[in-house]
Formats: structure tokens, C-alpha cells, sequence
């Protein structure tokens, strides 16, 4: 995760409410591919029905965990 400067506070939600994130997940796709997102990207999926694209859900279930954690 790229953790950024200030915060930002999910648009969506209530402010009173508003979770917030401060950086980025990277995920590694085909040789040559990283995809990126929010570090809300959970909070976006499981409150407001957020579909990623298919190749970025097709790399977040390729990761290989153990690999990642180690090389982190």
C-alpha cells in the first residue's frame, strides 16, 4: 500500500459516517501491469456496490498471499 498525504473521506457516505483513506493498494497483474486503487476500495465493494473491473478482480484473486506478504 502507497500511503499519500491528508486524507480523503468516502464521498458517499454521510460525513458524520465517512470512513477515510489515505494512500492506495497496488496489484500486480500480467508481466509489465500493476493495477491501482483506493485504500477505500473495500469500503466502496461492500457499502455502496462498487464493481471493479473483471482484470483487476482477476489479478486480486491471482496474488499469491504468502509471495506477496514475504517480498513486503
Amino acid at each position: 500500500m502507497n500511503v499519500c498525504l491528508g486524507v480523503h473521506r468516502c464521498d458517499l457516505c454521510r460525513e458524520e459516517d465517512a470512513p477515510e483513506g489515505n494512500g492506495e493498494v497496488r496489484i500486480p497483474g500480467k508481466p509489465g501491469i500493476a493495477y491501482a486503487a483506493p485504500s477505500l476500495i473495500t469500503h466502496y465493494v461492500t457499502d455502496h456496490g462498487y464493481c471493479p473491473p473483471q482484470v483487476f478482480i482477476d489479478a486480486v484473486l491471482a496474488v499469491d498471499v504468502d509471495e506477496w506478504a514475504s517480498i513486503r
